[in-house]
């Protein structure tokens, strides 16, 4: 019997989103009519434009690709349906699909969401949940709706978020989840799955971050300033001040033990590889870090290159010092 090929029309822009557009390439039941992308941003100091990872892979492949400025915009919408795909698959795109585009494909609208929906429905499902201090994660295939991330679900693959794990261990891990849902995408597409709604008083929002949000609060716990961070790696990063200038943390790891009468933000031990700062009734060591202008360092470096000292202060209280 011939094999059923299923035509694609694919959304996607960053990293993420190519893992999944790969693993559908070297799928031989699907075949990619077209994807569609952002548009390609200005970045460095030249402010040179580049394609995003999606759309270079798709311009490698000589695959038809779209970058719309408005997705309602009806020259776009002429543009998708030129491309004779029946089914529209979504990974990390980054705009909320408006209705005018999901009525091209009436419940072949799919979307792969890096969280157990209906938990962290939004913009910024592994942070938030990696900053709530959740123990799971993973990621849901569902059928689009209207409403965002609120669609049926067609599968769900999870796995335990560790202490360990930062945001960029986890979406590795979502890259093999990715090939998993294959087969629950091919099960939907070939009519033997039965989407199963969301429970609607589970539902929690992933808004997306604020950069205001990446400043560290000294005076909140050790853990949730070290959750943070773990969750902020990929970007915003957060972030103090010392002496004025803005230093980015990129690993650290919390301590219940308290430090006495120490200040939240102060500086109360400095050691060979790690600088530990007083929180609320709790420290954080620090142990990687970027000064402003400066590459990503060691603790020990930072220490070495600044002439750190016991008892002074990060964050607001530098002019303490």
């Amino acid at each position: 019997m011939k094999q059923q090929i299923f035509p694609i029309v694919f959304l996607g822009t960053d990293k993420i989103s190519l893992k999944g557009l790969n693993h559908l390439l070297h799928h031989p039941e699907f075949e990619i009519k077209g994807v569609v992308t952002q548009k390609e941003k200005r970045k460095g100091r030249g402010l040179y434009s580049r394609l995003p990872p999606v759309a270079q892979r798709a311009k490698d492949l000589s695959l038809p690709v779209l970058m719309p400025d408005n997705l309602k915009d009806p020259g776009f919408l002429s543009d998708v349906k030129n491309l004779k795909a029946r089914w529209a698959v979504l990974l990390s795109y980054g705009k909320i699909l408006p209705p005018e585009f999901l009525s091209l494909f009436p419940g072949r609208a799919l979307n792969f969401h890096a969280s157990l929906l209906p938990r962290w429905r939004g913009a910024a499902p592994v942070q938030r949940a990696i900053m709530a201090g959740d123990r799971e994660l993973g990621m849901s295939l569902q059928v689009m709706k209207a409403q965002l991330d609120a669609g049926p679900l067609i599968g769900v693959r999870a796995f335990e978020l560790t202490e360990q794990m930062d945001a960029i261990d986890a979406f590795k891990k979502m890259e093999f989840l990715i090939k998993e849902l294959l087969s629950d995408l091919l099960g939907y597409m070939k009519g033997r799955c039965v989407p199963v709604p969301q429970k609607e008083g589970e539902v929690i929002y992933a808004r997306k971050i604020d950069k205001k949000e990446s400043q560290i609060v000294w005076n909140e716990s050790a853990v949730n300033i070290f959750n943070k961070v773990r969750a902020l790696v990929m970007g915003p990063q957060a972030y103090t001040f010392y002496k004025g200038k803005r230093v980015k943390i990129y690993k650290a790891k919390s301590c219940l033990e308290s430090e006495g009468e120490a200040c939240p933000g102060q500086i109360v031990d400095i050691g060979s590889d790690y600088i530990k700062v007083a929180c609320q009734k709790s420290t954080l060591s620090v142990l990687q870090l970027q000064p402003e202008s400066k590459k990503i360092m060691s603790a020990g470096d930072y220490i070495r290159g600044y002439n750190l000292k016991e008892g002074v202060y990060l964050g607001k209280d530098e002019k303490k010092q």
